[in-house]
């Protein structure tokens, strides 16, 4: 498995360094990575197994390859990305499913169906528990104006980040532990600053 595993990381660098717009400075590699290295840490505190453990892995590495078709719905490009490579890579159909429906949770449409699910969902959203949050969130309002045409002003941009905020929660016990209390001081900043600007 490892060996197939150093496979699919250099098949998606490969994808980001040539497919990617410059316009996207949130959903990159460096965040991909970033997801991985908590997701193992996830991982680990669930003690889940080194066969699912894999699979994962596989998941957090693809999960937004599919911005190099389209920033919408990138989601289900991903899912198309993984399958092909997994196919070509002789994992089960049963195997390729499950890193899909992974995939697919971080669309934020469904809530996850299970402990699989919530382990990559929250990896993904790690970043709302962490001290770098601001700048991360910075990056993805950039990336929005960017890709999207999504202009806020400052009262818009912080109304939206409170709004998410206050429908987010951590899933697994683990993602709690570690990042519950660094994403109660993001959400008092983010407060702060809503209230700082004049009506």
């Amino acid at each position: 498995m490892p060996a197939r595993f150093d496979l699919a990381r250099q098949h998606v660098s490969e994808i980001f360094s040539q497919q990617f717009q410059s316009e996207i400075v949130y959903h990159t590699y460096a965040h991909t990575l970033s997801v991985l290295l908590v997701l193992d840490k996830l991982c680990a505190e669930e003690k889940i197994s080194d066969q699912h453990w894999h699979l994962l892995r596989l998941a957090a590495l693809f999960h937004d390859c599919g911005f190099s078709v389209q920033g919408e719905e990138h989601e289900a490009h991903s899912a198309v990305l993984v399958s092909k490579f997994m196919m070509e890579h002789n994992y089960t159909e049963e195997e390729t499913q499950l890193v899909k429906r992974c995939i697919m949770t971080t669309a934020l449409v469904d809530e996850p169906d299970d402990l699989y699910e919530q382990i990559l969902r929250d990896a993904d959203l790690h970043y709302l528990g962490t001290t770098d949050y601001f700048r991360q969130a910075d990056l993805l309002r950039k990336e929005w104006e960017a890709t999207a045409g999504k202009v806020m002003s400052d009262k818009e941009w912080y109304s939206t980040n409170l709004d998410f905020f206050n429908q987010h929660s951590y899933y697994t016990a683990s993602a709690k532990k570690l990042y519950d209390a660094q994403k109660e001081i993001n959400f008092r900043e983010i407060t702060s600053r809503l209230q700082s600007i004049a009506p």
